[in-house]
């Protein structure tokens, strides 16, 4: 059997903070634009799959307790707003506009072709995250994503095992540490992909007595 065409492949939108009616209008959009797009791109409506991230994440800024999306955005995150122009450039207008859902797909479909030709590439090859500092404002970012911090906070991990060790869903561990990157927090270091990782029940114990000290630092833990 051939292996799966990545050119060929749908891409993957994620609308973590819409409602149903939203996510149907999105679905009904991509079939008015499906003729102008040269990838098929799809919704992510359930739980995300922990081995593959969505190629781009909306988030609705309207609703309260929405992340905040850093000025000029982060890579595959993008805010949407009733009022856009209290945003940072790049905010989408809420209902959704087909334009606008045309020139971010058009771009981002371009971008996840490069990405998945590199994959190709170097399969063996992936990308790990060390925090290099906390933010001066932590009482203002999502407290969920604390424990990504600290997850990071001692050594490198990529996203996979971080979302492993935080148990949290694998787009809003990708979010947290876009916005890390945004914000010159974190650092992003190739390494070699295991090629069977163990879990060892000490290397849990030791994860989980320095998490506990980290948020215990400020507050988190109860």
């Amino acid at each position: 059997m051939r292996p799966p065409d990545e050119s060929t492949r749908a891409l993957r939108i994620a609308c973590p903070n819409f409602s149903a009616e939203e996510v149907g209008a999105l679905r009904s959009i991509l079939g008015l634009l499906k003729p102008y797009l040269k990838q098929p791109w799809e919704v992510d409506a359930g739980m995300p799959d922990m081995r593959a991230l969505p190629d781009v994440c909306l988030i609705n800024l309207d609703q309260p307790g929405a992340p905040a999306v850093p000025p000029g955005g982060a890579p595959r995150v993008v805010g949407c707003s009733s009022r856009p122009r209290q945003h940072p450039q790049g905010t989408l207008h809420r209902p959704l506009r087909p334009p606008e859902i045309l020139a971010l797909l058009s771009e981002a479909g371009g971008r996840a072709r490069g990405e998945r030709r590199h994959a190709h590439v170097s399969s063996s090859l992936e990308w790990s995250y060390r925090l290099v500092a906390w933010p001066r404002d932590l009482g203002d970012w999502p407290k969920s994503w604390w424990r990504v911090m600290a997850s990071v906070s001692a050594e490198p991990l990529p996203l996979l095992r971080i979302a492993e060790r935080t148990e949290l869903p694998s787009r809003y561990v990708e979010l947290c540490v876009e916005q890390l990157r945004a914000a010159g927090l974190v650092e992003r270091i190739p390494r070699v992909r295991d090629a069977a990782t163990t879990h060892e029940p000490r290397e849990r114990r030791r994860w989980s007595a320095l998490a506990g000290r980290i948020l215990q630092r400020f507050g988190l833990r109860k």
